[in-house]
């Protein structure tokens, strides 16, 4: 994303509200790349500029803990049909045509369906095999192995994924 439009080095995610699953943060962070991805490139990109860079970075943390809040846990809402359109307040009284919902829909059903084909779930405990937000609650040897750090490379072989998926790379 242009870093000029997109300022994302003070992002942070919350821990999604009432329950003890959910989504793979960096795969709602590729639907999110996809949503930032059709706007910029959309007619909406004037609508984008006029807000400054500590609001696009305030935007996309609102943008990210919606769709994890909203798509997690055992009655979390079908990931592509979250509409990110309606959290971003940056776009607040514009109307957003189908189209842009359409494209977004389209790329993220597609972004989706080949991460639960490659991984065959789409949650990060089932991923890691722990709550990252959990740790403190861990005993000392499963803080222990979490330390170690070996779980990470899970995390960089799905971000690698995304990136592929997203780019076109794979199906």
């Amino acid at each position: 994303m242009p870093a000029d439009l997109w300022n994302s080095s003070d992002f942070y995610s919350d821990k999604p509200e009432d329950t003890d699953r959910f989504l793979c943060k960096v795969l709602a962070a590729g639907a999110v790349a996809i949503y930032l991805d059709v706007i910029t490139k959309s007619n909406t990109e004037s609508l984008i500029t006029q807000f400054g860079k500590k609001d696009s970075t305030e935007r996309v943390i609102q943008i990210f803990n919606s769709f994890l809040d909203k798509c997690s846990g055992e009655n979390g809402e079908d990931p592509v049909n979250f509409d990110p359109f309606a959290y971003d307040h940056g776009l607040a009284g514009n109307t957003i045509s189908e189209d842009l919902r359409d494209a977004y829909r389209a790329r993220t059903r597609k972004l989706f369906s080949a991460f639960q084909s490659k991984f065959e779930v789409q949650d990060c405990v089932d991923i890691l095999g722990f709550d990252p937000f959990s740790y403190e609650d861990y005993d000392e040897a499963t803080q222990e192995k979490i330390e170690s750090g070996e779980w990470m490379q899970k995390c960089v072989d799905c971000m690698q994924y995304i990136i592929k998926v997203i780019m076109g790379e794979t199906a």
